[in-house]
């Protein structure tokens, strides 16, 4: 949902970022220049695994890429942790809690993969 509204509504979409992460940049400008196409691969991205949900088995390469995609992701949380309080004043227990969560994703699509191999 942020990816699209990223691309169309830079402004809402920073608004929600502030809300959901706890993001707050110090340079607006250049930062909403990137919500378009980081907006746009994030609904490509989506849009990839939405048609991946329709054929798991199908699919299980997408889904296996997208654990990996969750785990870089939880890499640079926990590797910048204190540059992403630094700069968007993302605290300990938010950043703690977006972990939590790709860690539940990479669970489940693990999960996933070992009962259908």
């Amino acid at each position: 949902m942020t990816g699209l509204v990223s691309i169309f509504f830079p402004d809402t979409a920073l608004m929600i970022y502030r809300r959901i992460y706890g993001i707050h940049p110090i340079e607006l400008k250049q930062l909403k220049l990137t919500f378009r196409p980081w907006g746009n691969l994030a609904l490509t991205v989506g849009l990839i695994g939405f048609v991946s949900l329709q054929d798991m088995v199908l699919y299980k390469e997408i889904i296996i890429m997208f654990s990996v995609l969750l785990l870089i992701r939880i890499g640079y949380r926990t590797y910048f942790q204190k540059k992403l309080k630094a700069l968007f004043k993302i605290t300990y227990s938010q950043n703690i809690c977006m972990i939590i969560i790709q860690l539940i994703g990479v669970a489940l699509f693990t999960l996933f993969y070992i009962t259908h191999i």
